[in-house]
């Protein structure tokens, strides 16, 4: 084991560890460390003598705030777009390997997870979260999109609260995760050292992994969710996000914010911070995304996100959040209907060398 290493990689007792260990960027995902997930990912799963995976944290109160998208940028602006062509397939191929892996995944979402940390966490099968858990899908606030497959997962949510999720950027805890049915457990952090020593001192195998897990986990763990905050406001979430399109959604937050809803008022404020562009691609794609397979969904990810990294509202909102740090945003065009039907179809169309999807 080498601390110094961006990921930590251990083999205890049947379990292979993958440890994110990247706290000064609070793990966003570098492509070393990508590309180091995927390949361990992979070695564990050929060993005969690993029944079981953890993915956990170095950092105290973050798991991983998504991929490393400054980087991404450093590239696109010196003209280099096989970087992110490169970056994001992989780290894409990262988390569909995770969905469909073939040993059991356990994953400790503690702290921050965010954007690419959603997108790694998600496809596990045990998935705990604590009291300190804040999860968003936050690439509105850069000019982006939700990601990583959000469009299957976040269409996976009850109602609207997935779209919702991806129009507002908005945190929630791990009790509304759980409520959603994106987290399975709940631990108190102070709780996680023991449970990682009996995992660690467990002697696993492949016939009676699952039954044992969840006994330890039922042991540690809550799986109760009525303190969900976030199901409270699920009916008004379905009755605004329920259009269709960026217009009629604003139309009837603002409606019901003249009359003085609170809620709806500062909704809407969050939202008007947001590029118009990124917000139509994102519903687009919510929408392209219902009744995708998952793998679709990340290729139709990989084809939206070459264009826009190219284009002027990335660059913008990686400038403003991460280089400058202004938050002076220069948005462009400013209004939802300067944007067209014409103009979103354009971003999920891309032309890949030689016809070939890095996908397949």
């Amino acid at each position: 084991m080498n601390k110094n290493n961006k990921v930590i990689i251990e083999k205890d007792n049947g379990v292979g560890w993958i440890t994110l260990n990247r706290p000064d960027a609070l793990n966003a995902l570098s492509w070393e460390m990508v590309h180091t997930i995927y390949d361990q990912l992979e070695s564990f799963e050929n060993d005969t003598d690993i029944s079981l995976v953890c993915i956990t944290s170095t950092h105290e109160d973050a798991f991983c705030v998504g991929g490393d998208v400054k980087e991404v940028y450093n590239h696109v602006i010196e003209g280099d777009t096989d970087y992110a062509a490169n970056y994001l397939s992989k780290e894409y191929l990262m988390d569909y390997k995770v969905h469909t892996y073939h040993k059991p995944i356990v994953v400790y979402m503690n702290g921050l997870v965010m954007g690419g940390g959603a997108g790694l966490s998600n496809g596990c099968d045990y998935r705990i979260v604590n009291e300190k858990t804040k999860w968003s899908m936050p690439e509105l606030q850069i000019g982006f999109f939700p990601d990583v497959a959000a469009s299957y997962f976040l269409n996976n949510f009850p109602g609207y609260t997935g779209r919702y999720l991806a129009l507002t950027a908005n945190l929630i805890d791990g009790v509304d995760l759980m409520y959603l049915g994106g987290a399975d457990y709940l631990l108190r952090s102070d709780q996680w050292p023991a449970l990682k020593e009996e995992i660690k001192q467990t002697q696993w195998n492949t016939d009676t992994c699952n039954e044992n897990l969840k006994q330890i986990l039922d042991n540690y763990c809550e799986t109760n969710s009525e303190r969900s905050k976030i199901s409270k406001i699920e009916d008004k979430i379905n009755k605004y996000f329920s259009f269709n399109t960026i217009e009629q959604i604003v139309e009837s937050l603002e409606e019901d914010a003249n009359h003085r809803d609170l809620w709806a008022q500062e909704t809407l404020d969050r939202m008007v911070t947001f590029p118009p562009t990124s917000m139509k691609v994102t519903l687009e794609l919510m929408k392209r995304g219902q009744d995708k397979k998952l793998m679709d969904c990340f290729k139709m990810d990989l084809d939206l996100s070459m264009n826009i990294v190219q284009s002027h509202n990335f660059k913008e909102g990686i400038r403003s959040v991460l280089v400058d740090k202004d938050k002076k945003f220069n948005w462009s065009p400013l209004r939802a209907n300067e944007v067209s039907q014409e103009d979103v179809d354009s971003y999920f169309v891309y032309k890949w060398k030689d016809g070939k999807h890095p996908l397949g």
